[in-house]
Parts: structure tokens; sequence; C-alpha cells
């Protein structure tokens, strides 16, 4: 639940737009901190699941990739293959030097850099640089879209902006006794959502000092306060560095604030919700690439666990596979057909 210093109690018949507004985006922002929270557990869980039930599996495969290697070397060094047989055995040997390389086997980066002309580490530079060529153009496209979104968002607040400005932080309270540097309140209007939690921080800032204070005990207070508001400014995390001010500076409860304020600050809570909503979008993303599963798709222990089940039978494909080539490749025939196919 959202920290209930912030929010406002007491939604009786009455209650202002603002307020019900102000506790219906801490909320979400509780929601969605959370919802983040469990994705990134269920992402731990999937891979150490995924790793123990591959591992046997994945132990085969490298030795029969490692008796692939060892063949394609022998042919390469002893001239059995020339012209289209040579170069498609160079890059079937750059293959399964890079699956390797995870193992600690640079047996095959060898045999490879001595029959190229281009290292191993040069053509994995080259395939790097087409595929961040192709990943920068779809950030480049993501982040167009989210400055179409954000900008219709801004014309959205500044026209439910334009009855009452922006006034300034709940910041006119007295600061603690060990917070002998405050900054002084504020009275202009903010301009802009990193304006607010600029002034916000600075306030901290100038409290939290740890070099300014005497007593080790609050020294090492004031040291792990301010690595919380570091965290929270570098994220525009607005309700907590809310929570830090009424704890370290003694200010004002959000219930005291007047709608003007918490209008003002609604601005930045926004902001905050549609980031934790894009990162959410971006994690379950992630999760299911990482998983195998389209991307759209609902992430849950039950999609991940078929999804490791699917892995898992297509590792055991591949280790039948890999060993049907590894006996087919065993004359310089079959080779050959391997290298064609």
């Amino acid at each position: 639940m959202p920290d209930r210093t912030l929010s406002i109690a007491g939604e009786a018949p009455g209650t202002s737009a603002a307020v019900r507004e102000w506790n219906r985006q801490l909320q979400r922002i509780d929601r969605l901190q959370t919802q983040l929270a469990e994705l990134q557990a269920l992402g731990q869980r999937h891979r150490q699941a995924l790793q123990m039930a591959t591992e046997p599996t994945r132990a085969a495969l490298n030795q029969v990739r490692q008796g692939l290697a060892s063949r394609l070397a022998e042919a390469l060094d002893g001239k059995q293959l020339a012209g289209a047989d040579r170069r498609a055995a160079l890059v079937r040997l750059a293959r399964l030097a890079t699956e390797l390389a995870g193992c600690g086997d640079a047996t095959a980066r060898e045999a490879h850099d001595r029959h190229s002309d281009i290292p191993l580490a040069e053509r994995q530079a080259q395939d790097r640089g087409g595929w961040q060529e192709r990943v920068e153009g779809w950030r480049q496209q993501t982040h167009e879209r989210d400055a179409r979104r954000e900008a219709r968002q801004a014309r959205r607040e500044k026209r439910r902006q334009q009855p009452a400005q922006a006034l300034p932080l709940p910041d006119e309270s007295t600061p603690d006794k060990n917070a002998t540097d405050t900054a002084a309140p504020d009275t202009t209007a903010p301009d802009d959502p990193a304006t607010l939690l600029r002034r916000l921080f600075r306030q901290l800032a100038s409290a939290l000092h740890p070099d300014r204070e005497p007593d080790p005990a609050q020294r090492d207070r004031k040291t792990a306060l301010m690595a919380e508001a570091n965290r929270a400014h570098a994220g525009g995390d607005l309700p907590t560095l809310l929570r830090l001010q009424q704890q370290v500076l003694q200010a004002q409860p959000a219930s005291g604030w007047d709608d003007a304020r918490l209008t003002a600050l609604l601005v930045v809570l926004r902001r905050q919700v549609a980031d934790l909503e894009r990162e959410r979008a971006a994690a379950q993303q992630s999760l299911a690439w990482e998983a195998g599963l389209p991307p759209e798709s609902a992430i849950s222990e039950d999609a991940l666990a078929l999804a490791r089940q699917g892995a898992v039978e297509a590792l055991a494909q591949a280790l039948e596979e890999a060993r049907d080539t590894l006996k087919q490749a065993g004359t310089p025939g079959g080779l050959r057909r391997w290298l064609r196919d």
C-alpha cells in the first residue's frame, strides 16, 4: 500500500477531485513498483530453473560441438577443403567457437584464426555492429513514439492546469535540529516536473550532508538517507522524496496540503506513473524474449514453465542432430555434404 503519510484518507462525499486523483496516482505507483519487483523475482527464478534443467544436456552438446570443431580443424589443417567448402568450414568453425567460448574452450577460436584472413574477434565485432544498428533503429522508433505520447500528455496536462497555476512545494516547515543548512522555502512556481524533483533533492542534500554532522551515529543515518534520496532523484521517485522530506525536514504531511499544491505535484506523479508503465512493459518484453515467448505474452509461472519445457526439448533435439552431424562428418564425403547442406 502507498505510504500513509503521503496518501490522504477520508475520501468522503464532497472530497475534491485533486485529493481523489492524488490517492489514485499513489496507488498506481505502488502497484507498478510491486509488479516490477515481482517480474524481477520471476525472471530470476526462471533463469535458475532453466539452468538446472538444461545443464546436463548443454554439457553433452558442448562435447559434441568440440568434436565437430576438431573435425573441421583437422580438415582445414590437412588441406582437405578448398573453395566454397573451405569458406563454409570457416563459417561453421566461427559459430562453434562462439558457442564454445562460454565454457572456456579456446581451441576452436585458435583453429579458426589459423586459417582465416579475418580473426574471429573481428568477425564477431562485425556481427555485433550489424545487430546494434538494428537495435538502434528499433530504439529510435520507440523514442519517437514515446516522445509523441509525452507531447500529447503534456498538452493534456497544460489544459488541465490552466484554471490553477502550479504553486510551490510543501517546504515551508522548520527543519530538524540536525539540519543546519536547510534551504530556505522557495515561493516560486515550479516550471516542470524536473524542477520540482530537483528542488526537493537539493533541500534534502543540504540537510543530509554527512560531512557536516559531527556525531558518528547521525552521520551514518544521514549517509543512508542521502543514498536513498540519490536513488529516488535518479529514478524520478516523487513519493520517496516527499516521504524523506517529511521524515528529515518535518514537512507538512499531505493531509494538510491544499488542492492547488496537490495539483502542482500531480504533474510529477503522473510522469512517474508513465515512466513506471514503460519500465514494466520493457521488463515484460525482455523476459518474454529471454524465454522465447511472443513479445506480448502474459508472463506467469505457468507460461515460463512451459517455455522451459520447450527449451529442454529443443536442446535435446539439437543434441541428437549434433551427434548425427558428427557421425556424418567423420568421412571426407560426409563432411562436404554437411558443409554444402
